[in-house]
């Protein structure tokens, strides 16, 4: 498809701008029918809301700084210690989860005053490993000085693996009308999903009972597989069954890189269910729901 090269000749280009790669990702979306596609170039084009999840890759670490006094002398720009500080006080203060947009991280990239405020509240424990007459003012957690850039650099090179992939499985001269059902075939959302998200796939289902519902499932965290099928209506015997099948896949050392025999029994046995009274899903939808999420809790082609 053209746009997808367009979008690789931008992505490609370091001095091109990824707000415009994500521009044309968007028409893309649309063109592939990928609604996940779509949610996350317009989350990165116009900031995460609050509800939102948030990529790991937009979590950054911090070094905590103050200003230190003691009423006579000053001291400006002072790294703190944080060892005696509980959890989860410590990871709060130590780690900001970045919501806006790849616009205004683009300004942030490079400056040397972009910083996270620390409440006040916080300034007291972290005056006590300081002597008796010295205390902190002022405190604020301070990223690196590559961190912003690397947001970007993220986006930019999980969006061009996207690309690069699915450039491949559609070609430059195929009808319009003919590329949404080719991207089914090929499961490009499992692509995105995987070039994008990796390990931690966030699942968008858009059909027949189900819409735009979004969980996240990670690799050999059966608990939130558990979680993800609890909302999409399995119930909790089927669950049980596909834990027993799973660890029975692995007794017998059939399943060490993927799913097993006994699993992919308990996938058939889901598939019947769907659209009975047993398990109110379309057929189409329970198999693109199962296939996401057991390829996200196998880490399959990530």
């Amino acid at each position: 498809m053209q746009v997808i090269d367009e979008i690789i000749e931008l992505l490609s280009d370091d001095g091109s701008s990824l707000q415009s790669a994500l521009l044309k990702a968007q028409v893309l979306a649309h063109r592939l029918g990928d609604e996940e596609l779509r949610v996350w170039v317009d989350n990165e084009l116009r900031g995460y809301p609050e509800a939102a999840d948030v990529p790991r890759y937009r979590s950054l670490h911090l070094t905590i700084m103050g200003y230190v006094t003691n009423g006579v002398y000053h001291y400006k720009n002072q790294v703190l210690a944080i060892q005696h500080l509980k959890e989860p006080l410590r990871t709060n203060i130590t780690r900001k989860v970045i919501r806006d947009s790849v616009g205004v991280i683009s300004d942030w990239k490079g400056k040397d005053d972009v910083v996270i405020t620390i409440p006040t509240e916080v300034c007291s424990l972290l005056s006590k490993p300081l002597s008796e007459t010295y205390f902190v003012q002022q405190a604020w957690g301070k990223p690196s000085a590559e961190a912003f850039e690397q947001i970007l650099v993220q986006v930019r090179s999980r969006l061009l693996e996207f690309c690069l992939q699915i450039s491949d499985k559609l070609p430059t001269d195929m009808p319009m009308q003919k590329v949404r059902e080719r991207a089914e075939e090929v499961s490009s959302s499992e692509i995105f999903r995987n070039a994008v998200f990796g390990d931690n796939a966030t699942i968008v289902v858009g059909s027949g009972t189900i819409s735009d519902v979004m969980n996240k499932v990670q690799r050999n965290d059966f608990e939130s597989l558990r979680s993800f099928l609890e909302a999409q209506g399995v119930s909790n015997a089927d669950i049980a069954e596909l834990h027993s099948a799973i660890q029975s896949d692995i007794t017998e050392a059939s399943s060490a890189h993927g799913i097993g025999p006994k699993v992919s029994v308990w996938v058939a046995h889901m598939l019947a269910k769907a659209g009975s009274a047993a398990w109110n899903i379309s057929v189409s939808a329970a198999g693109t729901l199962l296939g996401a999420a057991l390829s996200a809790y196998y880490g399959l082609g990530a």
